[in-house]
């Protein structure tokens, strides 16, 4: 079965990783490096002081010379220097995610393209903006044709638009496939284009006339589509990655497949050719990278270096290095003679699903989608650690009220217990059959509550891991915990648009009949995210009905309504005083509202995808927000 990790990846950000589709021996222009020095501080958007985090890797682009490498990552575009390994510079501009790249033949352009619609053209040797285009549609793969004077560009309405590079005119527009383009190439002589989908097809086109050549692959089964091709550079063979790990070859003069090819010990999941096409490279799940002779498929090489699935593999146009990319998000370049790795690319990180500051504001916790958890210094913006040990994704993070110890919960159905300092792993606790949304400290740091989709809360005595309780009332998984300051309540809430609040200090922690009485009336859709103000009198929700609403804990009654977010708020939190909450939501925006009118203070753009989880700093001067785009942004609070 395809790795279900990679999957969720292609399905989420709706791309896959781009093969290179040929080469040059054009030389690219000598960058022009960033002035700055601190990378957290290059391209943020108005408000931010620093972000945290490259994002995720979504595409990755070798310039013709391979001189240059391009990292599409969830909020723009990372250049570096592959001879020496510095960053040049990252290029924003896009109010999207950034889903592919492409350089020009001659390496003076790179082309980034976005789900927002738009192409941005930009100066390989500056990095600055040379034009931009608006297509129909999000943009979803690149692809110059070999001349560079075509370039393709497949599009979210399943279409793919084939434009004269200098005027942007459309030649043809190109329909058939009944889903989205993974990727495409162009065959050497530019002649044709083929391309792989989602609807399970692998087909080719005439270039010239825009017309469908033939399918060269239509299954019945997802699991057997194609989702990577790449050419060989006579043209004669076409190469082909599925999604059951097995790689193909088909005769493009007859449009037979001829072959295919499984790994040794594990499954095939990316393939590159040489730039002489004697010999193809592929990665596998085992984490390895083979070379073979193209001919007698003879192998040449077999070195393991990364510390997961390689995903993504390019030649250099020289043919004397390999770029490889893994899930383990890095980017690497071997030398081929030798096998010695000369440079390695890091930083790059899964989306962000939670953030959390240890009470002395030194130290920010995140957990990601990559299954880490990783620490980050607050005063210097660098990386301290990343913790290992979850195998899904980490969904939540809570930090203890001493900040001694991290708990963290997610896909895996574990609960497990970090120490802060160290970030040695010193216990799990199991979910039996529960994927687990949330997890919480009571304010002592006695208790640990932990629920998710068996709709439960699961109350655990912190120093111990042993199970004290298990709350039962919500008829829907339960997305959010909150315990009071003053610890005497626990809210939760759920996907049955409930709140619900239980008596922390009771034995067998009672539920209050406190929301009950207006369960029905509390939300329109799912509750993802609950908090208490600091004096523990009021309680504040958001839902994916896209409002916020704040609860008198006396009264039982709304007290106000925040209206604005587009879509899902997916976190709320006050601030220090009470004054001020704050909000974050699937519209990519961060707002500031006032607690006592309601009305709208701030708002702060500049994620580019999801986000997911607000918290300010102890001192009440930060705002910290995680995104699905990988990154992590710190705001000035007003």
């Amino acid at each position: 079965m395809y790795n279900m990790r990679l999957l969720l990846k292609l399905c989420l950000l709706w791309i896959c990783v781009l093969f290179m589709y040929g080469c040059s021996t054009q030389d690219t222009p000598q960058p022009t490096p960033s002035v700055a020095k601190n990378t957290s501080e290059w391209g943020l958007p108005d408000g931010a002081i620093a972000r945290l985090g490259k994002g995720m890797i979504i595409d990755i682009a070798l310039s013709p010379d391979g001189s240059q490498l391009a990292v599409a990552t969830g909020f723009g575009v990372w250049r570096y220097d592959t001879h020496t390994g510095g960053a040049l510079d990252v290029l924003t501009g896009h109010t999207d995610s950034v889903g592919s790249m492409a350089y020009s033949p001659d390496g003076k352009t790179l082309v980034s393209g976005s789900s927002d619609a738009t192409l941005q053209f930009w100066d390989a040797r500056t990095g600055k903006q040379k034009r931009n285009f608006t297509e129909s549609s999000g943009v979803r793969v690149l692809a110059y044709s070999p001349d560079g004077k075509t370039l393709a560009i497949a599009c979210m309405d399943y279409t793919i638009q084939l434009r004269d590079v200098k005027t942007m005119q459309q030649k043809f527009s190109l329909s058939g496939h009944e889903n989205g383009i993974i990727s495409m190439a162009f065959s050497p002589n530019g002649k044709t284009l083929v391309t792989n989908s989602w609807d399970n097809t692998l087909r080719s086109w005439d270039v010239e006339s825009g017309r469908s050549k033939q399918i060269l692959a239509e299954y019945t089964e997802m699991t057997e589509a194609i989702i990577s091709v790449a050419y060989s550079p006579d043209g004669q063979t076409l190469a082909g990655v599925s999604m059951d790990d097995t790689l193909h070859f088909w005769d493009t003069a007859t449009g037979k497949q001829i072959q295919s090819l499984t790994a040794p010990t594990d499954k095939v999941t990316s393939v590159a050719f040489s730039p002489d096409g004697a010999r193809f490279a592929f990665g596998s799940t085992d984490h390895s990278i083979q070379i073979r002779d193209t001919g007698t498929q003879t192998s040449r090489s077999n070195f393991v270096r990364h510390t997961d699935e390689v995903y993504y593999l390019a030649y250099s146009g020289d043919g004397k290095t390999l770029i490889s990319a893994s899930l383990d998000d890095t980017i690497r370049v071997w030398d081929l003679k030798t096998q010695k790795l000369l440079q390695t690319f890091s930083g790059f990180t899964g989306s962000v699903s939670s953030v959390a500051y240890t009470p002395d504001g030194k130290t920010l916790a995140a957990g990601s989608s990559d299954n880490t958890i990783r620490l980050w210094d607050t005063e210097n913006r660098k990386l301290l650690q990343t913790l290992y040990g979850h195998t899904s994704f980490i969904d939540s993070i809570a930090i203890s009220p001493d900040g001694k110890m991290l708990a963290s919960g997610g896909m895996d159905e574990t609960v497990r217990f970090w120490e802060t300092a160290t970030g040695r792993h010193f216990d799990t606790l199991k979910h039996e059959f529960s994927y687990i949304s949330s997890v919480a400290f009571s304010p002592d740091g006695q208790t640990l509550v932990s629920a998710g989709t068996d709709s439960k809360i699961h109350v655990w005595d912190a120093n111990i891991g042993r199970e004290k309780h298990i709350l039962a009332g919500h008829d829907e998984p339960i997305l959010s915990l909150a315990f009071s300051p003053d610890g005497n309540m626990l809210a939760s809430g759920s996907e049955d648009h409930s709140i619900r609040i239980w008596n922390a200090k009771a034995r067998r922690y009672n539920q209050i009949p406190l929301l009950s009485d207006f369960r029905m009336a509390v939300h329109t859709d799912a509750v993802h995210t609950v908090a208490f103000s600091p004096d523990s009198s009021t309680l504040v929700s958001g839902s994916a009905d896209k409002t916020i609403r704040l609860w008198d804990i006396r009264t039982q009654q709304e007290k106000l309504r925040f209206v604005g977010h587009k879509d899902k708020v997916t976190s709320v939190v006050f601030g220090l005083d009470g004054k001020i909450v704050a909000s974050g939501s699937d519209d990519q925006t961060v707002r500031l509202w006032d607690a006592q009118t309601g009305s709208l203070k701030k708002t702060y753009s500049g994620h580019t995808a999801d986000v997911t989880s607000v918290v300010f700093s102890p001192d009440g001067k930060t705002l910290s927000s995680g995104s699905q785009d990988g990154t992590i942004l710190l705001w000035n609070v007003p």
